[in-house]
């Protein structure tokens, strides 16, 4: 699933959850967002968007790490290992060898799980809480496993 944040207000349907919705981007059916685990759209097998009747804007995002973004997510928090929050290093000598003026290298390995992946997890967790989910599981051999692990 993707997010919208389109500068176009969407009509709010009748299967909208305070003010969230599922829309299939193909034929444009809508999902209630939390009702059952859907990977698709149930009329054509389309990908689902998120859609919201109220987006946010930068100014609504504040604090640290994802959950900072909570105004653009379907909740206000969730599972969360301080995750996100990893610094940000200047890289001068690596600008100068591959002429970019300004570069900025994340360093994801500080994340409690040391991968980039904790950051959708904290996410991903809470949403199968919402739907009910007793067990939760994922075909990896590494990031995703340890941080499904971590966060279930």
């Amino acid at each position: 699933m993707s997010l919208s944040l389109s500068a176009d207000q969407p009509e709010r349907p009748a299967d909208a959850d305070e003010g969230v919705w599922l829309e299939c981007i193909e034929c444009g059916d809508t999902f209630a967002p939390f009702d059952d685990v859907r990977y698709t759209c149930d009329e054509c097998d389309g990908l689902l968007e998120v859609r919201y009747a109220d987006l946010p804007t930068f100014d609504d995002f504040e604090g640290e790490g994802v959950w900072r973004y909570a105004d653009a997510l379907p909740f206000e928090s969730g599972v969360s290992i301080q995750e996100g929050a990893t610094p940000l290093y200047e890289v001068p000598r690596l600008e100068d060898d591959i002429g970019v003026e300004t570069l900025r290298i994340k360093h994801e390995g500080m994340n409690p799980t040391g991968s980039f992946k904790d950051r959708g997890m904290t996410v991903g967790v809470r949403v199968a809480e919402e739907l009910g989910v007793g067990r939760l599981a994922c075909a990896s051999t590494g990031n995703t496993s340890a941080a499904l692990a971590a966060y279930g």
